[in-house]
């Protein structure tokens, strides 16, 4: 099924997913990065998303007791209120609190 998947955003957007280097992506966005992974994430280590987290200075929340895409469903009022914070130009992080190197502008998305 990955194997399809990744075929298909190579064909329907021209991107290698092999080659996608995520760190590259966070630091090179122009908007706000909010990144959220369940601890229990078996599909995902949960040290990929702290190591990005350490590297590129993004917003990080790590979920307890949740898996691969559960965040959500394990944390439904927290995962809104922190998803809302980041749109409106927030750190919600509590390792970047409200330092301003730790935001990026935010842009229209065209």
């Amino acid at each position: 099924m990955g194997e399809l998947a990744f075929w298909y955003v190579r064909w329907r957007y021209g991107v290698d997913m092999l080659r996608a280097r995520p760190v590259d992506a966070i630091q090179q966005s122009a908007v706000p990065v909010l990144l959220i992974h369940g601890a229990e994430d078996r599909a995902i280590r949960v040290t990929h998303a702290r190591e990005l987290h350490a590297v590129s200075g993004c917003d990080y929340w790590e979920v307890p007791r949740a898996g691969h895409t559960e965040p959500f469903r394990v944390a439904a009022h927290e995962y809104e209120r922190r998803v809302v914070a980041c749109l409106a130009g927030e750190a919600t992080s509590p390792t970047t609190g409200n330092r301003p190197e730790a935001r990026r502008p935010a842009t229209s998305l065209q």
